[in-house]
């Protein structure tokens, strides 16, 4: 009896274990091979397949490309500076330990006051905290993401540099717009928990353009020099296409259909897929295009009668990092270029990837994705593919600040260090000129 009930126990175990066994199989089976390729697996994962083409795009708040200050300036009360740049050092700590208040400040920023050049240069001697995007950016998308909701009176605003501003007990955000113009609000965040962040920081020896009076007279202003040379690492790239043949979820992030499209390859090997007025190019250098020819493009979801900037930076951010993921890139990404024609409804915005805090021009273009809206509607996109890869040995050293300082100053303008990606494998580290 005894021996009925064990033969009974193992057999249940026995067909217990192949029944666990099999739904693993299945279920991986599933995941990554029921579908056009093996890397399909990797984009279902990271892919929402949910985007009805000629819907409202919503946009993934948990997707948004976040932007970061390339540079970070630190005053104490003594005057001063240590700034961090392109990613040397412990830049992304300093940053870090700045943004709460800053995304603080521009949720309880009140009303603007215009300020003169002059207040501006003195609050960027007095004690806070500078930061510089380099490119121009939407408060309202910036602030969603600092985790926070920008103050109704700054949700329209589009700025570069920003100063938390030591003033008595209070606290200000201080700002220069796109135009050129500086403003400053009062804020309800803490001046004293500001000061106590700026005490942990380093005692530095940067400088701004402006400080040092005539000898750089044609230089921006406000070019930082850290008086540090330092080596960036070198970067290898690669276009991450193998096949021009898109996936459901890569025509999902343009609302095109896979079932009710059509496609065909032309002679260079580009795949052209088209559905009504709709059609996205997709060739075997990394390039995807999409454009409408005439009808309407992707709609933006709005809040109003139109879209705010905020909003098309949503929607398209969104795409982008969708895009991106479905060939397994993850690189930092950040708004690099708002243009607005007339109104949000109608203007051009890009995207571009950022490697160790410095921008990457691929071919010329700082825009990895450029988005062109009209009436509303996303009508353009272009979409360069590259990854890249930081080489832990190796690095290189660009020309000195004040080398290159020199140089500009001869033209004017204010240098940028970049990533320059125009070749097959690898990208190098140069300056060019912001006029």
């Amino acid at each position: 009896m005894k021996t009925d009930i064990k033969r009974r126990d193992l057999i249940l175990n026995i067909i217990i274990t192949v029944l666990f066994a099999s739904a693993v199989f299945l279920f991986c089976r599933a995941v990554f091979f029921d579908m056009d390729s093996i890397s399909g697996g990797i984009e279902r994962l990271f892919a929402s397949d949910t985007q009805p083409s000629g819907d409202a795009f919503l946009g993934d708040a948990a997707l948004l490309p976040v932007s970061e200050p390339l540079y970070t300036l630190v005053t104490p009360k003594s005057g001063s500076h240590y700034a961090e740049k392109y990613g040397k050092g412990e830049k992304y700590d300093i940053k870090n330990m700045f943004a709460a208040i800053f995304g603080e400040a521009l949720g309880s920023a009140g009303s603007r006051e215009q300020i003169s050049e002059a207040e501006w240069q003195a609050a960027l001697k007095n004690a806070g905290v500078f930061l510089d995007y380099v490119y121009p950016q939407s408060l309202a998308y910036l602030s969603k993401g600092l985790g926070t909701t920008c103050s109704d009176t700054l949700k329209n605003t589009v700025a570069r540099r920003f100063i938390l501003s030591i003033d008595g007990d209070k606290l200000y955000l201080c700002f220069m717009d796109e135009k050129g113009g500086f403003y400053r609000c009062g804020t309800a965040s803490s001046a004293s928990s500001l000061s106590s962040k700026i005490s942990e920081c380093p005692i530095g020896i940067s400088q701004f353009s402006f400080e040092l009076g005539d000898r750089y007279k044609n230089l921006d202003p406000y070019f930082i020099f850290t008086n540090e040379d330092f080596g960036v690492a070198n970067l290898s790239a690669e276009n991450p296409v193998y096949s021009t043949l898109a996936s459901r979820s890569l025509l999902d992030c343009f609302g095109i259909n896979e079932n009710a499209s059509t496609h065909y390859t032309e002679p260079d090997g580009s795949t052209i897929y088209v559905e009504g007025d709709k059609s996205l190019r997709f060739d075997s250098g990394g390039r995807l295009i999409y454009s409408v020819s005439g009808g309407d493009g992707i709609a933006i979801a709005k809040s109003g009668s139109s879209p705010t900037v905020d909003e098309v930076l949503t929607a398209c951010g969104s795409i982008t990092r969708r895009v991106f993921l479905n060939f397994g890139i993850g690189s930092a990404f950040g708004v690099t270029g708002i243009s607005v024609r007339s109104a949000p409804s109608e203007c051009t915005v890009s995207f571009g990837q950022f490697i160790n805090g410095i921008p990457v021009a691929v071919n010329g273009e700082a825009g990895t994705a450029t988005y062109r809206i009209s009436g509303g509607s996303i009508v353009y996109i272009n979409i360069i593919l590259r990854s890249y890869t930081v080489s832990k040995l190796s690095s290189t050293v660009p020309l000195p600040e004040k080398q290159t300082a020199a140089i500009v100053n001869e033209t004017g303008g204010e240098p940028v260090l970049i990533y320059v990606d125009d070749s097959d494998a690898a990208a190098t580290v140069s300056w060019i000129t912001f006029s």
